[in-house]
């Protein structure tokens, strides 16, 4: 396998108005970490010195609870969450959810099988080459780009089973606004992937090389 279209991102010491900034940093993992990772821009600013915006962060050592947990910089998926009146529902096997993604054209996903509970509705989205769904605390269906950044776009157009679960049907737009995402390095998820309950990771110290601009 051939690797293509390398280019140059940046160079230490180059000359030029763009400065990347170089810091070895260390953090305390969230107490209440969950899926997608947390916005704390202003906590790595503050410890860089600078307005600075994260680009990128690489581990030096995990000290504590579990040494395979990474850190990583990402952007912002878009994401729409379901307004259902309540769950269980009536069945919606054999209904549909129609939808764009990241600006193609109208797809349509079939329920198959029984679709009672919000764990159905999120595995059925789950399974769309794309999309990544899953049930959040208030009980209801969180669906997100599995691309990031503000190209990123869901909009759920209808489908008979939307009269349902209520789904809005604006379009959710992600964004180029940075998180800090902790992964396990066995799976290559992020650590909160799909739990509905935040993840303790106050156990654990991360040390890194934060490259910021």
């Amino acid at each position: 396998m051939t690797i293509t279209s390398i280019i140059k991102k940046a160079e230490m010491g180059a000359a030029g108005s763009e400065a990347t900034f170089v810091t070895l940093i260390s953090f305390v993992g969230a107490a209440d970490y969950g899926d997608g990772g947390v916005d704390e821009n202003l906590l790595l600013q503050a410890a860089v010195g600078k307005p600075v915006t994260p680009i990128g962060i690489v581990p030096a050592r995990t000290v504590g609870a579990n040494p395979l947990y990474e850190p990583r910089i990402v952007m912002t998926p878009a994401a729409v969450d379901s307004a259902a009146a309540s769950f269980p529902t009536a069945d919606q096997d054999t209904k549909t959810i129609t939808y764009k993604l990241n600006g193609g054209a109208e797809q349509t996903l079939t329920l198959s099988g029984a679709h009672t509970t919000a764990a159905h509705l999120a595995a059925s989205i789950e399974a769309v080459a794309g999309l990544h769904a899953y049930v959040i605390a208030s009980g209801q269906v969180r669906v997100k780009t599995l691309k990031n950044s503000a190209s990123a776009t869901i909009e759920i157009t209808g489908g008979t089973a939307n009269a349902v679960y209520l789904f809005s049907t604006d379009e959710a737009v992600g964004s180029d606004t940075t998180k800090l995402l902790v992964i396990n390095v066995a799976t290559g998820l992020d650590i909160g992937y799909g739990s509905s309950s935040a993840v303790d990771l106050s156990g654990s110290t991360f040390e890194c090389i934060l490259l910021s601009e």
